[in-house]
């Protein structure tokens, strides 16, 4: 079953082994990106699941404060959940932006223009 978070800007596809996360509804606040990754932590945990898929809008630049909770944070969250998989999925220098973000030695990490490919990157790991 596919998590729900009606109060956070988020789409959960939950695909068994991984779960793609939307965030194209994210306005860019970081307060509520502290809380979409409170439950995107109680999702992944137990450590069932592999990998995930995180789509960002394209309005939304990361940088300053929000680049450096991804930093932080996002790395924190793969090493409590054992993730091994993570696709980013958004425009060019956005998906660098993010990428360059994530230090977690044992994540597989791979960006991508279009979410198919990451779908299809995922689906080759994590199943």
């Amino acid at each position: 079953m596919a998590p729900s978070y009606p109060q956070l800007p988020i789409d959960a596809d939950d695909r068994e082994s991984y779960i793609v996360w939307d965030l194209r509804a994210w306005d860019g606040d970081i307060e509520t990106m502290k809380r979409i990754n409170e439950r995107w932590v109680e999702a992944h945990e137990p450590a069932e699941k592999v990998g995930t898929i995180s789509i960002f809008p394209e309005d939304v630049v990361v940088h300053g404060e929000i680049q450096e909770f991804i930093s932080e944070g996002w790395n924190e969250a793969c090493e409590a959940t054992d993730l091994r998989y993570l696709a980013i999925v958004a425009e060019g220098l956005q998906a660098m932006a993010v990428e360059n973000q994530i230090d977690a030695p044992a994540v597989e990490l791979s960006a991508f223009d279009d979410e198919g490919e990451a779908v299809d990157w995922m689906d080759e790991r994590a199943t």
